[in-house]
């Protein structure tokens, strides 16, 4: 068989070796981190972590929609926390209309942009969605740590 010379460039052959090095990459157990996650919560804790691993189940498909769930996660949250603040009553539906029109707002916004950007960008996505959701579990974690550290000092 004839091997390309751009392949036969960059390649050595050799023999197999059943002593030689072979690097195996570990797989990163997702569920055995979320269960350590969960352990370490107290229940308030854990029910806002599970809203957001529900909540996660929609579409992530693209970065795009990704960054979309985000704005509708800021949304039940600010909702959830108005109907258990100490915002009168009769202010409240007032408030949450305005909170729900905001989110749409910046919703809509980022559409616009997303899609002046993807038609810019030759039809193609700007971000990975798995290299984005990389950075936003990093930035989760790192926030984590922060938090956990400040109320353990």
């Amino acid at each position: 068989m004839q091997i390309p010379e751009s392949i036969n460039n960059i390649t050595t052959e050799t023999k197999p070796d059943p002593f030689a090095l072979k690097i195996k990459v570990s797989e990163l157990p997702i569920d055995d981190i979320v269960l350590a996650i969960k352990r370490s919560l107290n229940a308030n804790e854990l029910a806002s972590f599970e809203l957001g691993l529900a909540y996660f189940k929609k579409d992530v498909s693209t970065d795009k929609q990704i960054i979309k769930n985000l704005f509708g996660i800021f949304n039940e949250a600010f909702q959830s926390s108005l109907n258990s603040s100490n915002v009168v009553v009769d202010q409240k539906s007032v408030i949450s209309s305005q909170i729900k029109t905001c989110i749409e707002g910046i919703t809509n916004n980022f559409d616009s942009f997303y899609n002046l950007i993807f038609i810019l960008n030759n039809e193609k996505n700007l971000l990975d969605a798995k290299n984005f959701l990389f950075i936003i579990t990093g930035y989760a974690i790192s926030l984590l740590k922060k938090a956990h550290n400040s109320t353990n000092q």
